[in-house]
């Protein structure tokens, strides 16, 4: 075989093979949307056309029901008068044996039940019988054993009717049948109506109906008794049990190999179940004509896409296969060995991708670590090369073609510098190209530096810095910002980086989440000042409780240290003492050292602890409260003892003329102090706490009848009966004597 006759089979086995895959993606790319379209239509039309016809069907048969529920209303009435006449009675409720003496009222009955039945045309006969009398009333008077519908006479039934289905006298008729009690001689009495089959469910039918149906009437004992089907007529028991069992007005039911909706209502009147039944085929005879068409557009896809692949692998092939020539070109032709233009593609990108794979893995790997150690070894190192840093942003594709060149440095305070927070710097930055190059790098992962490049002045890149943070803290960041100052020397770098480091530990005064710019009289102007005058002054305030005064020298102390400019050490250290002569404070006060929660250790701990002044001004704060609080209890513990002592006196001499210079001496203070705290810890004066201990005394001396009120009046310390007297009336509202009478 020749290479060309080689070369031709191999392009005609590629050609079917083109052939038959664009057939295949055609016929599914359209053929299978059609075919899921037009399922789901004629799943939508189907559900739709049953309800509909759920709703009409069930109306109509609800419309049905009520005509027969009339009908046999109708006949309830007509039993009902017949039995409520006077003939009727008389004859069913008179135990004689003569029939000469009702006989006359038997006519009278004969009459009634003819003029019944020609009321009421759907009425074929009447049978009047009951348990006390030998005789059936008819048309005449028949005795039972002659009457020739014997199974009538025979019928027992529970309630108070039944309606069943009869062949009588070769006709089929409905008979309904009524049960009267007479209870004054245990007698039963029944009447049976006799209806006209074909009238009695005449228009049982709706006319001329959308939809075929098919009718089945039966009562609760499952005995059939219309039955109007073209299709079926084995409706047996079982079949009517099965039907009985589902509780759904309508539903579906495979009856005869066919599928049936069926539609039930109950009537009340007669307890008969009545049945609508319609083929499910002719309710969804339309929505099959779109399953029909969809069928045929499915063909039409497949006989298109037949046509289409022809085409398209024939004629617009050649395009592809040049392409595939290109690649085994450049790729060699060992490296590809696909069997079809495809396959040969496929293989030629996966070796791409694999290859590119590797190399941007390798880049990712190294490349953050190679620009982290050499960022870093520039900005620390004592004299940068500036050739190296030129290499670097080489390799970066980085110019820097601005004048100025500065180091910025991020903190983040309660975040790290993830891949997503990295991304979210490096937009916002890109923003502002036209007047900044940048170099980002992470040092750690909570603090990266950035090395600007730019002609901007201070201002506006602390404008810039600003807008970068409001930007993070709308995400719930906090970031401490510090600027280096610009140098125009590349080789200045290194300084403006070291100053930032300087400038960032400020954040320690003035907070964290803000901007802090390089100050030049930081290193220069230290001064290790501490006023003692403010911590004595502040030490009295707390204790004289004045909580106010002591946070305001405290806030002037701070502002002190801050103004000089001290070390954080420092003012660690001044804190610490200035706590800790606080706690001796409250020891020669009296407070034991349980009591004050606060131990050397601890307080050194916590204060070492802190990262910023506003934290470390937090801790006193609390310390100067805890301290007011104690001493205030203290103070609070050594008036009750001071009351108590003044109580325990007045009990002893209420009896003598008291005065309040003669209690106030006992206990060493001031009167008018003592009447104020003693007021506070029992809610009364001493003059009125004096008055009530000689009140309660006098109302124990008067119940004995042998002491005088003015013996009473001196005992408890009255010098005066009337002013006694008067007194004792405001207490009690009553005078000593009226007391002594009432309670004698």
């Amino acid at each position: 075989m020749s290479f060309g006759s080689f070369k031709g089979n191999r392009r005609l086995r590629i050609n079917k093979i083109v052939f038959y895959k664009i057939f295949l993606v055609f016929v599914i790319a359209i053929g299978i949307p059609l075919l899921v379209m037009g399922t789901l239509s004629y799943r939508h039309s189907t559900q739709n056309i049953v309800k509909q016809v759920n709703r009409a069907t069930e109306s109509i048969l609800m419309e049905k029901k009520s005509l027969i529920d009339h009908r046999m209303s109708v006949i309830d009435s007509e039993i009902d008068r017949l039995f409520s006449v006077g003939p009727v009675r008389d004859v069913l409720t008179t135990n004689t044996s003569s029939f000469s003496s009702y006989s006359y009222k038997i006519v009278d009955v004969l009459n009634l039940i003819d003029k019944t039945i020609a009321s009421n045309p759907i009425i074929d006969s009447i049978y009047i019988f009951d348990n006390n009398h030998d005789f059936v009333l008819y048309d005449t008077k028949y005795n039972k054993s002659d009457f020739f519908d014997q199974e009538i006479l025979t019928l027992d039934f529970n309630g108070r009717s039944h309606a069943f289905l009869h062949e009588r006298l070769n006709n089929k008729v409905v008979s309904y049948a009524r049960k009267y009690y007479d209870y004054s001689d245990k007698n039963r009495i029944i009447i049976i109506v006799n209806m006209k089959y074909d009238m009695l469910f005449d228009g049982l039918m709706p006319d001329n109906p959308e939809y075929p149906l098919e009718t089945v009437i039966y009562d609760d004992e499952l005995n059939r008794l219309f039955l109007n089907a073209s299709t079926f007529t084995d409706i047996n028991k079982s079949t009517l049990e099965d039907m009985q069992d589902i509780k759904e007005r309508s539903y579906l039911y495979k009856l005869n190999h066919n599928d049936y909706y069926i539609y039930k209502t109950h009537s009340d009147v007669l307890n008969w179940n009545i049945l609508y039944l319609q083929t499910y085929s002719s309710i969804v005879q339309s929505a099959k004509l779109m399953k029909t068409l969809t069928t045929l557009s499915i063909l039409i896809v497949v006989v298109v896409g037949f046509i289409l692949a022809y085409i398209f692998s024939r004629y617009l092939y050649k395009p592809l296969r040049k392409l595939v020539m290109n690649v085994e070109k450049y790729m060699g032709n060992k490296s590809v060995k696909g069997e079809n233009e495809y396959s040969i593609i496929h293989e030629s990108v996966e070796k791409l991708y694999e290859q590119n794979t590797d190399l941007a893995s390798k880049y990712q790997v190294t490349f953050p670590h190679f620009l982290q150690y050499s960022i870093s070894k520039i900005l620390s190192d004592e004299y940068p090369d500036a050739g190296k840093f030129k290499n670097i942003l080489d390799l970066l594709g980085i110019d820097f073609y601005f004048t100025k060149h500065m180091v910025i440095l991020i903190d983040l305070e309660n975040a790290e510098f993830l891949e997503e927070m990295n991304d979210c710097f490096e937009a916002f930055l890109n923003q502002y190209k036209d007047e900044t190059v940048h170099i980002m790098s992470n040092l750690s992962s909570t603090r990266s530096v950035i090395i600007l490049n730019t002609d901007c002045d201070i201002k506006s890149i602390y404008s810039i810095m600003q807008a970068l943070k409001e930007k993070i803290n709308a995400g719930g960041t906090k970031l401490t910002i510090s600027i280096g100052r610009p140098y125009t020397m590349m080789e200045k770098i290194n300084v403006s980086f070291q100053e930032a480091l300087q400038q960032m530990e400020r954040k320690f005064f003035i907070g964290k989440n803000e901007i802090v710019l390089f100050n030049d009289v930081y290193a220069s102007n230290v001064k290790y000042f501490y006023d003692k005058g403010l911590e004595e002054e502040l030490i009295n305030s707390i204790k004289s409780q004045n909580q106010e005064k002591a946070v305001e020298l405290l806030d002037k102390l701070t502002a002190s240290l801050e103004e000089n400019a001290c070390t954080i050490e420092y003012v660690k250290y001044i804190y610490f003492q200035f706590v800790s002569n606080i706690i001796y404070m409250l020891l020669d006060n009296g407070i034991q050292p349980e009591e004050t929660e606060m131990t050397g250790v601890e307080i050194f701990k916590r204060i070492q602890n802190t990262q910023t002044l506003s934290e470390l001004k937090g801790i006193v704060h609390v310390i100067i409260s805890k301290s007011i609080d104690l001493l205030n209890s203290l103070k609070k513990a050594q008036y009750t003892m001071i009351v108590n002592k003044a109580i325990e006196y007045i009990r002893s001499n209420y009896h003598r003329d008291l005065s309040l210079d003669d209690i106030s001496g006992k206990v060493f203070m001031s009167p008018r102090y003592l009447n104020t705290i003693f007021k506070d810890e029992t809610g009364i004066t001493i003059y009125d706490y004096i008055t009530k201990m000689r009140m309660e005394a006098a109302k124990k001396l008067i119940l004995d009848q042998n002491i005088t009120i003015k013996k009473i009046s001196e005992t408890v310390g009255y010098n005066n009966i009337q002013s006694f007297i008067r007194m004792f009336k405001i207490f009690y509202k009553l005078t000593p004597i009226e007391y002594r009478r009432k309670n004698c």
